[in-house]
């Protein structure tokens, strides 16, 4: 039976590694009321209304504002741990990388948005491992990331500890203090680190070496019996054909590099919608999702 067409225009939320949907959610503190309008406090405790001033938690903003936000958690996070047959304490339920992301579970997300919207086509906002993913229309690290993250949020919730989480988890993940609601860490670091596989580490190592994205890597032997080649295939990114992309950069963000953004727009074949580069010292990774700024 066919869905009748919502009316407002879906967009998808796309996370990065690590992440869930919520890092669109926890900016700031705030809540959405029945009528659709968003209130938000701002850094100095200010109650500000998001339906009349662009505030700085994409999520609710974008809600309060009549988009149709659906929030996708990828395989191995917190809140997709599920299985038809197989339990997180089976290795099997472990072995996927960014190709299966890529070829399964992204797809399927798209094709569950729009056969539930009645829409044929949606917005895609993605951070981090998110636009890795969009280039193609083992064991878990933390094995029980509920205790990790209720550990980790309760050591770093002690004033003598706090500076030091602030800076492991910088060099981590990129988490400027001067650009980022400090008050909120306690917060963030209870939703991030939430989950992955070994693999999809791997996979993102082996990116980070070649320069590029390709399938996942086995090794020469297991390579031809995959892909009758000795080398992974790289993923043609020239085959992309929308004009409707747009890059959000920092020339400060130490995970996602300016120079890797060049290589690849030198690689599109078509022309970038917009092509925005933030040239601030303090905006790193986090920064895109989690900056005292983000609504400016």
């Amino acid at each position: 039976m066919k869905h009748e067409q919502t009316r407002y225009r879906p967009v998808m939320l796309s996370h990065g590694v690590q992440c869930t949907g919520s890092e669109y959610l926890i900016n700031r503190p705030g809540y959405l009321n029945s009528d659709g309008t968003y209130l938000e406090w701002d850094e100095n405790n200010n109650l500000i209304n998001g339906s009349e001033t662009i505030t700085n938690t994409l999520g609710f903003t974008l809600a309060s504002r009549g988009y149709d936000v659906w929030l996708i958690n990828f395989r191995g996070t917190y809140y997709s741990l599920n299985h038809t047959r197989l339990d997180v304490s089976d290795p099997e339920f472990w072995r996927f990388s960014m190709d299966e992301m890529i070829q399964i579970d992204l797809p399927s997300m798209i094709d569950y948005i729009l056969y539930q919207t009645n829409h044929s086509s949606l917005s895609y906002i993605g951070h981090s491992q998110a636009n890795v993913l969009m280039l193609k229309p083992g064991q878990l690290v933390f094995q029980n990331m509920k205790n990790v993250r209720s550990v980790l949020s309760t050591i770093c919730s002690n004033r003598m500890m706090r500076w030091i989480c602030y800076h492991v988890y910088d060099l981590a993940v990129g988490y400027q203090t001067s650009d980022i609601n400090v008050d909120r860490f306690p917060v963030h670091i209870y939703n991030i680190p939430s989950g992955a596989s070994n693999d999809n580490a791997i996979h993102h190592m082996q990116t980070w070496k070649k320069g590029h994205v390709s399938h996942y890597d086995y090794g020469v032997e297991k390579n031809l019996k995959f892909y009758n080649q000795s080398e992974p295939p790289i993923y043609d990114v020239t085959k992309i054909n929308s004009t409707n992309i747009a890059f959000f950069q920092s020339s400060f963000d130490r995970i996602s590099s300016i120079e890797g953004n060049i290589q690849l727009k030198q690689e599109l074949t078509k022309p970038l919608l917009e092509d925005y580069v933030i040239d601030r010292k303090d905006f790193d990774h986090m920064s895109f999702v989690w900056s005292k700024k983000t609504g400016i």
